[in-house]
């Protein structure tokens, strides 16, 4: 959208930066070992049913050997739903 004051467009994200959403497999996907966080069974059920409500509205961030870096909460709460794939983004390298 134009700077209403100066009409110059505002600048666009490079391709390097922009989500590239791609689609994996639920047991294709690979917990991280040191994951630190850990969510209860009524907390994966609140989760699933914001999915049912909104559906994916983040996916799950993953390594280039489908290692789920952030998410895990996400994919357990796609397998209670009984989903056989969830949405993925890879991890950029920095």
């Amino acid at each position: 959208m134009p700077n209403a004051k100066t009409r110059a467009k505002s600048p666009t994200l490079p391709d390097t930066l922009r989500l590239k959403i791609t689609y994996r497999k639920v047991e294709d996907l690979k917990p991280y070992a040191g994951n630190a966080r850990t969510h209860s069974d009524k907390q994966i059920e609140q989760i699933a049913a914001s999915i049912r409500q909104f559906n994916f509205v983040n996916p799950v961030l993953i390594d280039g050997d489908d290692c789920i870096v952030a998410g895990h909460d996400r994919v357990a709460a796609a397998r209670k739903l009984g989903y056989n794939e969830v949405p993925v983004t890879l991890q950029q390298k920095a």
